[in-house]
């Protein structure tokens, strides 16, 4: 018995079918549209980081004064010797403090910490850090006065300032961005304004991490967030005393 196949295509077209050479030259089309489109991608998603990581400092920064209304005008310490369930004493950074003013929790008697606003979505450290604390203090770091030298402990003695002795809020950095290539030790300090404090004298010496095309989200201590690029960081020198973020006490 004989079947007449039939065609779906309307009587006198005929199907076709792509070549290989035409196949080819439409995955190289694709392949360029990609080239050109992923960078630009990639940009706006770093612009979009970038926005999340200013907004997340801008509310640090009222945290921060938050914490000093609280506390008769003086700045958030550095970090503080506590006390434990057992009776002996335990470091607790400054994180611990700042976090229930920006939506995280904190115990520092058990070492837990979750903050997600102190969190740069742009840090590449997170994945590597061990500690609770780590994933907070490896990713923005105070540059705030908690001695009489900008900013940096000198002993057990050391006293917060008040920030009415900050003589150009608008020009002392408060925190930028920062962390750690290691999970063994915690990045306790930062030294993007005052290298000479510990003897650091070059970028790659101290934590502060330029991860925003270049340069470091930072907020000052007047509450203000703006970039500072890795250029003017790697110009900061023991040899200068306008370090970036030097308070200026007026005493």
């Amino acid at each position: 018995m004989k079947i007449n196949q039939t065609s779906p295509l309307p009587a006198g077209v005929k199907a076709m079918a792509f070549t290989l050479i035409e196949l080819l030259v439409v995955i190289a089309i694709i392949a360029i549209l990609a080239a050109i489109l992923l960078p630009a991608l990639n940009s706006a998603r770093e612009r979009g980081r970038t926005a999340t990581c200013v907004s997340n400092l801008k509310q640090c920064g009222m945290g921060l004064m938050a914490y000093a209304a609280d506390h008769d005008d003086y700045t958030l310490p550095y970090a503080v010797l506590v006390p434990l369930y057992n009776g002996s004493k335990n470091t607790a950074s400054w994180s611990f403090f700042l976090a229930p003013y920006i939506g995280g929790t904190a115990d520092y008697s058990a070492s837990t910490l979750t903050c997600e606003t102190l969190k740069c979505p742009s840090s590449k450290d997170l994945k590597k850090l061990g500690y609770s604390v780590l994933i907070t203090d490896g990713n923005v770091h105070p540059l705030h006065g908690t001695s009489d030298k900008n900013g940096f402990p000198r002993g057990p003695e050391t006293r917060c300032t008040k920030y009415v002795r900050i003589a150009n809020p608008s020009q002392a950095v408060s925190m930028v961005d920062a962390g750690t290539d290691t999970t063994s030790a915690q990045t306790y300090m930062n030294v993007a304004y005052c290298h000479s404090c510990f003897g650091y004298t070059t970028l790659s010496q101290s934590n502060i991490d330029p991860r925003h095309n270049n340069a470091c989200t930072t907020l000052y201590t007047d509450g203000h967030v703006s970039s500072i690029n890795r250029s003017v960081l790697e110009t900061v020198s023991s040899a200068t005393n306008d370090y970036l973020g030097h308070f200026g006490f007026s005493k």
